[in-house]
């Protein structure tokens, strides 16, 4: 199903009157002919979004009837159809059945040929005959991810917070990358993993990460969901907008006989939105509203709706990743530090204010990342000889050789903070203070806001040149 403007475009809409004047009498006349596709009494063989229209039918004879009723059209009124834009694919068709009849099929507008294709790039969807696999229009939305994301970075990413960077993704990379995965249907399994891996990619890059980093890690501390989630998001938004359109409009009408089609179970295999939305519904436990609409024709306004999904999708995918970080012993040191995957780091809203600890920053924030090492047994540390288990926390807590560096921060701390903070860090066992350190928020009664963004500022300045000179290992 695409979304499309009704066949006749009404006399109330926007468009200009010379377009209605050009296009409306070629959409009655193609109707009239009787050669289109159609569902029980629609008629959706010349679907059409601004100038761009598609032809649809059953039969070879009908397209063709359909296309002379086009290029008949055109030289009526004087103006041109460009052959090399326009093409034809098949549908529903074998492959040995394309392959033996394919040459011998010609498609002629007026004394130009048409080109018989197995993908057509329509209203910027990639459409694909069913000779063509999925995977293709997954991968070609990935490079175009990826292309957009160094089209815009480039390498300025190096010098731009996260949090920005983070935002220009979300606002222009993704939405170029997804533009129609409303009407994708159900993704396998290889193609959400493509997906993932070209927004972990990003993530990776615009916090200057290792590009084994975990993804847990590196997604969360952006503040972002997995792409299957966001894919959702954009499915359960078009469905609101399907189910609040007036019941006038062609797409409401299919939409309509294919949802009551799936309800009487009238197919064996559903395919199509109506069994992928079905199954994102259940996912999230929204069916009811989906049923409510069936019954009642009530369906929530977009507000209501936007404001039910958020809430679903953000409470399902916090479930899921605090599960998996739960049974991962790498996960052990990160999550004491970050329990919400929803708010970016705190090292990157420390940094706000004070762009130029950006690169410091982010070498902190690779120490933040690091997966916690030695799960299995102690280490003897090579520099003091002391047992430990994580490194970064017997670098942070307990090492003798950076004793100094300890004394220097805790003067630090002591003269610029309240006393009761620094009593209550000076009482934390090796583990939370290191969590604390690397980002962790205190309790708001003994540090706000302010004060919080400060003390990860002389976080950063103390420990950078430390963890250099020491040679702490960040991947």
């Amino acid at each position: 199903m695409v979304p499309t403007a009704p066949v006749s475009a009404p006399r109330r809409c926007t468009l200009c009157p010379t377009y209605i004047m050009y296009i409306d009498a070629l959409a009655n006349e193609l109707k009239k002919c009787d050669s289109g596709a159609c569902i029980i009494d629609l008629h959706c063989g010349s679907p059409m979004q601004a100038d761009d229209v598609t032809l649809l039918s059953l039969t070879k004879n009908g397209l063709e009837n359909m296309i002379s009723i086009c290029y008949d059209y055109s030289c009526k009124w004087r103006y041109d159809i460009n052959p090399d834009k326009s093409s034809v694919l098949e549908f529903g068709e074998k492959p040995l059945t394309t392959k033996k009849f394919r040459e011998d099929r010609v498609w002629n507008l007026g004394p130009s040929k048409l080109e018989e294709k197995e993908k057509q790039m329509h209203v910027g969807i990639l459409l694909l005959t069913s000779n063509m696999s999925s995977v293709e229009r997954t991968s070609a939305a990935c490079r175009k991810g990826r292309g957009s994301f160094f089209t815009i970075f480039g390498d300025c990413n190096r010098h731009m917070n996260p949090i920005t960077a983070s935002r220009i993704f979300k606002h222009i990379c993704l939405p170029s990358a997804l533009y129609g995965c409303e009407l994708w249907g159900s993704l396998t399994n290889h193609e959400i993993l493509m997906l993932e891996r070209m927004q972990r990619f990003c993530a990776k890059q615009i916090q200057g990460f290792h590009p084994r980093t975990r993804c847990d890690i590196c997604l969360s501390m952006l503040g972002w969901t997995r792409i299957e989630a966001v894919t959702d998001k954009l499915k359960l938004m078009f469905l609101q907008r399907l189910c609040n359109m007036p019941s006038w409009t062609l797409c409401k009408k299919i939409f309509i006989h294919r949802l009551t089609s799936f309800k009487l179970q009238c197919t064996k295999q559903p395919r199509g939105f109506v069994p992928d939305i079905t199954m994102i519904l259940r996912k999230y436990e929204l069916e009811y509203a989906l049923d409510e609409f069936f019954y009642s024709g009530i369906f929530p306004s977009k507000l209501q709706w936007k404001r039910l999904i958020n809430n679903a999708v953000t409470q399902y995918e916090q479930s899921q990743w605090s599960q998996r970080i739960a049974v991962d012993p790498e996960f052990r040191r990160f999550k004491n530090i970050q329990s919400h995957m929803w708010r970016p780091s705190e090292i990157w809203h420390a940094i706000k204010t004070t762009p130029a600890l950006l690169h410091k920053a982010k070498f902190i924030a690779r120490l933040y990342a690091l997966p916690s090492k030695n799960v299995h047994g102690p280490v003897v540390c090579p520099k003091c000889s002391k047992i430990y288990r994580d490194e970064i926390v017997h670098f942070f807590a307990s090492c003798e050789v950076v004793n100094t560096k300890h004394t220097l921060f805790w003067d630090e701390i002591v003269n610029r903070f309240p006393v009761a903070f620094s009593a209550w860090l000076h009482g934390l066992d090796d583990n939370e203070m290191t969590a604390t350190l690397l980002g962790k928020r205190p309790d708001v009664a003994l540090m706000c806001d302010a004060e919080h963004i400060e003390f990860m500022c002389v976080v950063i300045k103390m420990w950078y040149t430390t963890t250099e000179e020491y040679n702490v290992v960040t991947g």
